[in-house]
């Protein structure tokens, strides 16, 4: 998933890139969202049912260019060859990339192999979102985050309807997220925490999202 250039139109192509042969060629599948709705993760339930989610950050447009942006908080340096991760609380919704103001954010739909495209989740500025996994086409999970928190968003009817069912402390991520069967699942992130530094979190649930346990 991401942003790609067509070889035939030579066009810029936000969605996902699909290979069938193990590689030797790709097929490029656009999933029609403007801009600010970058392509980020994808799940791929069946061999026509695909979810992909979407979405970006205000960032400093001034940041070195050798930065890699994984996330709003989790940032990537190569300085002299040498890489670094940085954690950092997110910038605030005043900094633009390009025209893009607050967290937007997606989760988008196939059924057909990638033909066609719908959206079924739209946060409307107020998330972006990280990885999505589905268990299989009806079963799925998702992680998001914004400049307060960090949120698992989880639905039982192939995107037809999405609920809230995690939410991490302020000033947390969540970049992780896996289905195990149609009820267990796991969400992971962390941040720095007072005393400990940079702390990984790993919430494990059984009951698709009612309950949860954390691991530290």
């Amino acid at each position: 998933t991401g942003t790609f250039t067509s070889k035939t139109t030579k066009k810029s192509v936000n969605g996902v890139a699909v290979s069938t042969n193990y590689g030797t060629t790709w097929d490029i599948y656009d999933i029609g969202l403007g801009e600010g709705y970058t392509a980020r993760y994808g799940a791929f339930p069946s061999a026509t049912t695909w979810y992909v989610s979407s979405g970006s950050w205000p960032y400093d447009a001034s940041a070195a260019k050798a930065e890699h942006k994984m996330s709003a908080r989790l940032n990537v340096f190569n300085k002299e060859g040498q890489k670094t991760t940085q954690y950092t609380q997110p910038k605030t919704k005043s900094l633009r990339s390009s025209t893009v103001t607050g967290y937007p954010g997606a989760i988008s739909k196939t059924t057909d192999g990638g033909k066609t495209w719908t959206k079924v989740f739209d946060s409307n500025g107020s998330m972006y979102f990280n990885e999505i996994h589905c268990n299989d086409e009806q079963n799925c999970m998702a992680v998001a985050e914004n400049d307060e928190g960090a949120y698992g968003v989880a639905s039982t009817d192939g995107g037809a309807t999405w609920s809230t069912v995690l939410s991490a402390p302020p000033g947390f991520s969540l970049m992780g997220c896996r289905m195990i069967s149609a009820t267990e699942g796991w969400m992971s992130g962390g941040g720095m925490e007072t005393g400990k530094g940079l702390t990984g979190y790993y919430y494990h649930t059984l009951d698709n999202g009612a309950t949860w346990e954390l691991s530290t």
